[in-house]
């Protein structure tokens, strides 16, 4: 994705949330879903605001998504599309699927015959709003072993319990399961 001018037209933010974003809509490959849950300045806007941020950089780079689709769905190495890469859990840092939505339908207009698929890192929200625009759920259950005693991560089923609530999750949708 490129750089790109925030427009503050319609959220009106000031003073360090405005320079903030400004920053970070400046940079080229700017990681803005991390600065949306990380950054210190932005991280505690309304989730609504953040989502707003969002839509408004996916829209603007609707058209090198197209063509980066458009130059590789010939390729006979390309087995199918990371629509996102580990979403932010629900809606607690910004509705992702809005987006995601959107991207899904494009994909599938632009190439139907390659799946798409959605990386969750372990955790997948309820909801079916948060798997409906995948064709393959995927997780990717980070194991700690030398993690501290009381973190879920470390234990030595951590892999295999994501595993088989992804695939649970999975089948009730009609969707295949990867684990990556």
């Amino acid at each position: 994705f490129q750089g790109l001018e925030f427009d503050n037209t319609e959220l009106k933010l000031t003073g360090r949330h405005l320079e903030a974003v400004k920053r970070v809509f400046k940079k080229r490959n700017i990681h803005l879903k991390c600065k949306l849950i990380l950054d210190p300045d932005i991280r505690y806007l309304p989730s609504q605001v953040k989502n707003s941020i969002y839509e408004q950089y996916y829209s603007r780079n609707l058209p090198t998504i197209k063509k980066a689709i458009n130059l590789t769905k010939e390729s006979p190495n390309i087995i199918g599309y990371n629509l996102f890469d580990e979403p932010p859990d629900g809606d607690k840092a910004f509705p992702r699927y809005n987006q995601g939505r959107h991207l899904y339908k494009l994909v599938n207009q632009l190439d139907p015959y390659r799946p798409s698929f959605l990386l969750y890192s372990s955790h997948i929200p309820e909801g079916d709003q948060h798997i409906d625009w995948c064709d393959i759920l995927a997780t990717d259950p980070y194991w700690v072993p030398d993690g501290p005693a009381n973190n879920p991560r470390s234990t030595l089923n951590f892999v295999s319990t994501i595993t088989w609530r992804n695939k649970k999750r999975a089948d009730a949708a009609g969707k295949v399961t990867w684990i990556v």
